[in-house]
């Protein structure tokens, strides 16, 4: 026997939606120096009859055929000792690694072409990429099924996983959406906006933030020479204050390189500061029809319960093949809906705790539901547990004036105001010999409240003393109440904010 290396690239492209993997080039495949699968004519006319086509005689006319149909094909093995075409010849294979073409390309779906594909496909590649393939007959003329009995077996490529869902879905959106003031344009800097400030903030909160932003920064221009206090204070209350500062960067990026014109292509989008997958996949989509699947956590809740995927949706794979299955059915007519619907969906009627699975337009097709197994999607793999910080938060009064420090620009809550802090949880003596350092005499203190404030992966514990001084400390920054105001002091700060808790004083 004789090592074989597989000597041709894969033929796949961006858009690709199947792949389709044979065992091993075959003697002949090879020694035409074509390897799309199996050369026979069977294979190919088996594929046109499929989808009521021409059969394609040339490698051209096969290539213009699988791009078409966004198919893919390749084999499972990429070398092994082989003699002839017959399955049982290959010997010590050596698989082809898969996983890099998922990545690069819209995969949604695996089939391979006879038993010892689909064997080898199973031992190798299934656990890597946590995708079944389904196994298609070989249509090798040793295989002695008909042709009609072929094509009724390769049906099955036509079919989309996501296929039943699209028009109940987009009955149900155009009948129950909410009236969203972003849903009344197709400007791709508003959307934008929209998009940043609904990450990790319900629409509520977000409602009088959006009006508020594009009142003061009305487009990208205004924006990218905004002042960062003048920013982050109108920004103050949402949190995540880096989406401000990557707002800021990205608007100048626009005006730079692209004119203050939002850019239309998905990957310039994508590679602007604070956007990742799924907002450029919102923005191209809901202003500029692209079919970009956005895919947010009520986008994976919805699925994963409809089809009792049980894949860990933590897992960056398993965000990449969740966006596969949206974009195969997504169309530049429906794409802005489609991905609307989706979210809409799982953030009033697919909720995390109490499913209105009985207002659900979907509940018929629902696997979950029907197996009354809701509250077990999606799934997530172990919860980080968060570090606990222990602070104490100081209010220092003199005359009116406060203590104010400015954060460092970069690391957690990065340029913005503070009130001094000690690290843990101070007693009364520890903080009078504290203030005494910094060169400031206490005249009064007085205990306030526990307070907690969670971040993604930190939990801060915090205490507070309110302290009244003779003289202010150069160490740090005294302003009124009112220049207060008009500071931004993130939240975890807030809870000690002199001007609502009356009793300091």
């Amino acid at each position: 026997m004789d090592k074989v290396t597989h000597g041709f690239p894969p033929f796949i492209k961006s858009n690709s939606n199947i792949l389709i993997l044979g065992s091993f080039p075959s003697v002949q495949s090879r020694k035409e120096n074509f390897y799309y699968m199996h050369p026979q004519n069977r294979f190919w006319k088996v594929l046109a009859l499929v989808y009521h086509e021409p059969y394609p005689v040339t490698c051209d006319d096969k290539k213009k055929f699988l791009e078409q149909h966004k198919i893919a094909l390749y084999d499972v093995l990429l070398e092994c000792d082989i003699q002839g075409s017959l399955d049982e010849s290959i010997k010590n294979p050596v698989p082809t690694k898969l996983l890099p073409l998922l990545k690069n390309s819209n995969i949604t779906r695996i089939y391979t072409t006879g038993k010892k594909a689909y064997a080898l496909y199973q031992k190798y590649q299934e656990k890597e990429l946590d995708l079944k393939a389904i196994s298609l007959p070989s249509t090798s003329p040793l295989n002695r099924m008909t042709e009609e009995e072929l094509v009724k077996s390769y049906q099955v490529i036509q079919n989309k996983e996501l296929s039943p869902i699209v028009d109940i879905l987009l009955l149900w959106y155009n009948k129950e959406k909410r009236d969203l003031p972003w849903r009344k344009t197709n400007d791709a800097y508003a959307i934008w906006i929209s998009e940043i400030m609904l990450q990790q903030t319900r629409v509520e909160a977000v409602l009088s933030y959006y009006e508020r932003f594009l009142n003061t920064f009305p487009d990208i221009f205004s924006l990218a020479n905004a002042k960062d206090d003048e920013l982050l204070k109108l920004w103050e209350g949402l949190g995540y204050y880096s989406r401000a500062r990557n707002l800021k960067k990205a608007a100048s990026i626009i005006v730079n390189d692209y004119g203050g014109v939002f850019p239309k292509d998905y990957d310039a989008i994508r590679k602007l500061p604070g956007i990742g997958s799924y907002t450029a996949g919102a923005i191209s989509s809901i202003a500029y029809h692209l079919p970009y699947p956005a895919v947010d956590g009520n986008v994976f809740r919805v699925l994963s319960r409809v089809f009792a995927l049980s894949e860990d949706i933590t897992l960056p794979l398993t965000r990449l093949k969740m966006e596969h299955r949206v974009r195969e059915i997504l169309t530049e007519e429906n794409a802005s809906l489609v991905n609307q619907a989706l979210m809409e969906l799982g953030a009033t009627i697919c909720l995390f705790k109490g499913a209105k699975c009985e207002k659900c337009p979907l509940a018929f097709l629902c696997r979950a539901y029907q197996n009354n197994e809701v509250e077990h999607f999606p799934v997530k793999g172990k919860k980080l547990i968060k570090q606990e910080v222990f602070k104490t938060i100081l209010i220092l009064n003199c005359n009116g004036r406060y203590a104010i420090l400015k954060r460092e620009d970069k690391g957690l809550l990065a340029g913005l105001y503070q009130f001094p802090e000690m690290e843990n949880h101070a007693s009364q003596k520890e903080v009078i010999a504290w203030c005494r350092k910094q060169k400031m005499m206490p005249i009064r203190i007085k205990k306030l409240e526990p307070k907690k404030h969670v971040f993604t992966h930190l939990l801060w514990q915090m205490i507070g003393y309110y302290v009244a001084v003779e003289e202010e400390s150069a160490a740090f920054k005294w302003v009124s109440l009112e220049e207060l105001a008009h500071l931004s002091i993130p939240k975890a700060y807030s809870y000690y904010y002199p001007s609502v808790n009356h009793f300091y004083d």
